[in-house]
């Protein structure tokens, strides 16, 4: 719980303090759209940590998924606009779609959670759905693609440029430590002890 909201709080209060710089520079804009749906997600796990019934337990794991979801999104976007490139119009209106669909399936089907029991510390915990594994598989796939196109533009850059994506990537192992959270869904004895260490992990990205 304490993770999971300090997370949110961190994010939530760093997201605005950015957009507020700046609002209508593309990165500070962006940043704001990634920062706060990583807050969304913290908030979530956070409550879906003291979900006390069956009911709000999937109330909030839908939340924390609809945050989950736009993030990779985001996170392409941010790069880009730090990179000073642009996404392919194609390629935004496939990602923006597949967004629509996922966000469509969380909210009207079991397809990404269902049936939460008693699992690892939680008093109640989603099972995951036919259709979870294709939303990590996208995740994954965004967000590795985010991280080479740094890479690329890390190499290519010199001086202070070159600094700053040097500590943007290698400040994503501790955002990377929230993707733990996709296991929740399944039954692995190894996850329940690294939960909240993960999850400060986001918090120290921030």
């Amino acid at each position: 719980f304490l993770s999971g909201l300090s997370s949110a709080i961190i994010w939530s209060l760093l997201s605005i303090f950015v957009y507020l710089r700046n609002k209508k520079n593309r990165i500070n804009r962006t940043f704001f759209l990634f920062a706060f749906s990583v807050a969304i997600y913290s908030f979530g796990f956070s409550q879906q940590a003291i979900a006390n019934t069956s009911q709000s337990s999937l109330f909030w794991i839908k939340f924390l998924l609809m945050g989950t979801i736009f993030i990779p999104l985001f996170f392409l976007q941010f790069t880009f606009a730090v990179l000073r490139k642009k996404i392919g119009r194609k390629i935004l209106i496939a990602l923006y779609s597949t967004i629509v669909f996922f966000e469509f399936i969380n909210f009207f089907t079991p397809w990404l959670a269902k049936n939460p029991i008693p699992k690892y510390t939680f008093k109640y915990l989603f099972q995951a759905g036919m259709l979870y594994p294709i939303l990590f598989l996208f995740f994954a796939i965004v967000v590795v693609y985010s991280l080479f196109k740094l890479k690329e533009g890390y190499k290519a850059s010199t001086g202070i440029k070159r600094n700053q994506l040097k500590y943007f990537f290698w400040a994503f192992i501790g955002f990377s430590g929230g993707a733990v959270g996709f296991l929740l869904g399944y039954n692995c004895f190894l996850i329940s002890p690294i939960i909240p260490f993960a999850t400060y992990g986001v918090s120290l990205y921030a």
